[in-house]
């Protein structure tokens, strides 16, 4: 049930996240890897449950990734307040886990092909509802600041520049 594209879209915003945290070229790098194979286990479980999560750290362990990152993908359904599959909470949830939650949650809950301003004020709205629930502080005053921007929502709606900026972002190796 989830839109075409949904995986570009997921690294698009993680990556846009993720450089207001500072990490590294090979993290920027790894986090695009995992965010465009997030829900490899999909083929076997056909719903995000434990064994999906699972399954897709197991899948990806055996990647070539540039960081020995653990668990990315084990946590990728885990909320902020602790009340995720795992039951991991707050900053004990690896930082590139909660990009890809929060990124692959917003495309899912929301059509972000909609080019209306209401459609992005509702977007706004859950995320800072949400905030220290779902999404961390940080990663809400980071998102807020992105969405404020139109070139965010103009790049989000369009194929070919979510992949240049997602080219640009990792070119530093």
């Amino acid at each position: 049930n989830i839109s075409l594209n949904h995986s570009k879209r997921v690294a698009y915003v993680a990556l846009n996240l993720a450089r207001a945290f500072n990490l590294s070229a090979q993290e920027l790098s790894d986090l695009c890897s995992y965010s465009l194979v997030h829900s490899i286990a999909l083929c076997k479980t056909k719903s995000k449950n434990e064994k999906y999560c699972i399954l897709s750290d197991e899948y990806c362990s055996k990647l070539p990734f540039l960081t020995k990152k653990k668990n990315i993908l084990k946590y990728q359904c885990e909320k902020y307040d602790g009340s995720g599959i795992f039951n991991i909470k707050g900053e004990d949830i690896p930082l590139m886990s909660q990009l890809i939650f929060f990124a692959s949650f917003m495309d899912s809950k929301f059509d972000f092909s909609k080019d209306s301003i209401e459609n992005r004020e509702e977007i706004k709205k859950f995320v800072k509802q949400n905030e220290n629930k779902l999404f961390s502080s940080d990663i809400v005053e980071v998102f807020m600041f992105l969405s404020s921007q139109t070139n965010f929502w103009l790049e989000l709606q369009n194929e070919s520049e979510m992949m240049y900026f997602i080219f640009s972002a990792i070119q530093d190796l």
